[in-house]
């Protein structure tokens, strides 16, 4: 809170009164009514609450109203607020394709634009999202960066990559969501024929069959094929 004071004097012969009003809801002054005696002075507060103003100077030509039996008078305010300021440079953690089990991290940079510390909170809005700190005080013109870690499981196999609100940053009335990105990629073999049928083959005769491999899954299929017996031969292996 910044506090200054306005003196109010009745240089007149007849008695004083009046009543002050803020016109803006981060302004008080107390007290609302007074009364002056001639010849006398009376102080009031005036009370700036910075919390939610932004960081810079704030001008408001009519910030006060002062009515009373002598007169109205309408007074303006000047102000240098103090205050922090979130940026956040990272707006999406696209952790890419993983395999269930994998683990990835992802940066997440904050930065303080304002002129005073700023503290904020993580807070993951997903199961598979861990922050490494959920609190974090940024000094002014500093970067924080915070690692979100990834771990894809079984259960997200089949899921539509779509961005979905990953982390929540707080910082007093600043509250932004990062979106997050993951697909979960498994292979899935899949082969044609469960038995290789040959037939009659006469004894010096080399017949060929094909068998079909098939991945049904969706991430990469590494495979190799060999003989139990010696006269079968399979290209490629």
């Amino acid at each position: 809170l910044g506090e200054r004071y306005v003196y109010i004097s009745n240089p007149g012969d007849g008695h004083l009164d009046g009543q002050a009003r803020s016109l803006v809801p981060w302004l008080q002054v107390q007290p609302s009514r007074f009364a002056c005696s001639p010849g006398q002075s009376c102080e009031l507060i005036v009370q700036l609450d910075t919390l939610g103003l932004p960081d810079g100077d704030l001008m408001v030509p009519q910030a006060l109203r002062i009515q009373s039996n002598a007169g109205n008078l309408t007074l303006g305010l000047r102000a240098r607020v103090r205050a922090p300021q979130l940026s956040l440079e990272t707006s999406e953690l696209d952790y890419g394709s993983m395999a269930p089990g994998e683990e990835a991290e992802y940066p997440i940079v904050i930065r303080n634009v304002g002129s005073a510390p700023l503290t904020a909170t993580l807070t993951s809005l997903l199961p598979w999202i861990s922050v490494a700190e959920t609190e974090i005080i940024c000094d002014p013109g500093q970067v924080v960066r915070v690692s979100a870690r990834a771990r894809a499981s079984e259960s997200m196999l089949g899921e539509a990559p779509v961005a979905l609100a990953g982390v929540r940053v707080s910082a007093g009335s600043a509250i932004t969501d990062i979106t997050a990105r993951l697909t979960v990629a498994k292979p899935a073999l899949r082969v044609e024929h469960k038995t290789v049928v040959f037939g009659y083959i006469p004894r010096t005769s080399v017949e060929t069959r094909s068998l079909t491999i098939t991945n049904d899954g969706n991430g990469p299929l590494a495979w190799s094929v060999s003989s139990n017996v010696t006269w079968l031969e399979v290209t490629p292996t």
